[in-house]
C-alpha cells in the first residue's frame, strides 16, 4: 500500500488532496490541474508553489508518484 503522506525536508509534507480539494481542481482550467493537485498536497496556492525551486517541486512530484504508486 502505497504511504498517504511524504516528509520533504525543509518544506514540509506532502499528503494527498482531500475530496474538497479535488473538487477545486476538477474546476481548474486542464493545465492547471496537475500544478494544483501538488500544490494542495503541500498546503500551498498554485501561485506559492510556482515560486518554489525547481529541484523542491520535483521532489514533491516525486512524492506525489509514491503517494499515488506510480
Amino acid at each position: 500500500m502505497p504511504p498517504s503522506s511524504v516528509e520533504i525536508e525543509g518544506v514540509g509534507v506532502f499528503r494527498l488532496p482531500n475530496v474538497y480539494q479535488m473538487q477545486r481542481i476538477r474546476r481548474m482550467k486542464r493545465e492547471r490541474r496537475h500544478v494544483a493537485g501538488l500544490a494542495f498536497g503541500m498546503g500551498m496556492t498554485v501561485h506559492q508553489f510556482c515560486r518554489l525551486p525547481v529541484e523542491v517541486r520535483r521532489q514533491v512530484e516525486h512524492a506525489f508518484a509514491l503517494c499515488y504508486g506510480r
